[in-house]
């Protein structure tokens, strides 16, 4: 008894350090990997907006819902980018998925395929997976993927193996928070997962965040 225990744990060992498997299904994705932004907003060169666009205002990707051309920047500016919404600005871009299906052995994988990064001020990237932080240095690219110069770039691919305790049955999160540093452009971004996950249909309505009212109304004589 003693030994086939051992045995079943030297292989759950073995099953862990394999990781995700190369034939994981694709469950979402974000634009395509061809080394072309123009499916993405303010591609391929308006990285000036991205400010007004995203910079200012809570935006978010609801996978199922929104749309790469409307809701996801080619680039995302980091606080080192006056564009980006302020000096010194931490800029965030997240997405909101559903899975109706998935299991304790489960394994998942987030693929961020860059087509650029900035040469001189390559960003410290924290990608947060429902509050479980993954913080990893870019390394240096060219300048010219940032003004629309493609085959300039430098393509990166950031590959990070997700443990199914970070991840729930139901509404997930993941957000891209740019700590340090200047800009990053996309390529494509995709969720991998294996056989035993289930991606869910997006609901009607998220609610992505709530706060009370600074005021209270009073109607015949009650708050």
């Amino acid at each position: 008894m003693s030994t086939i225990l051992i045995r079943r744990g030297l292989l759950w060992s073995l099953l862990l350090l394999q990781g995700v498997p190369a034939s994981a299904a694709t469950l979402w994705q974000i634009g395509k990997a061809d080394n072309d932004t123009r499916e993405f907003a303010l591609a391929p060169s308006n990285y000036a907006g991205f400010g007004d666009r995203f910079g200012y205002h809570d935006q978010f990707y609801v996978v199922g819902r929104s749309a790469d051309g409307e809701n996801w920047p080619y680039c995302l500016a980091g606080p080192a980018d006056g564009w980006g919404g302020g000096n010194n600005k931490i800029n965030t871009l997240p997405i909101h998925f559903h899975l109706k299906r998935l299991r304790r052995r489960s394994q998942c994988r987030l693929v961020i395929d860059f087509a650029g990064i900035h040469p001189e001020r390559p960003p410290l990237l924290r990608v947060s997976v429902n509050g479980h932080h993954h913080d990893f240095q870019l390394p240096p690219g060219a300048e010219g993927p940032i003004q629309g110069r493609l085959d300039e770039g430098k393509e990166h691919i950031l590959s990070i193996d997700i443990p199914a305790g970070e991840l729930r049955v139901g509404l997930n999160t993941i957000e891209l928070v740019h700590l340090t540093g200047s800009w990053v452009v996309f390529d494509a971004l995709r969720f991998e997962g294996s056989d035993d996950v289930r991606p869910g249909p997006a609901h009607e309505t998220l609610i992505h965040s709530v706060r009370a009212a600074p005021f209270q109304v009073r109607r015949e004589g009650r708050a």
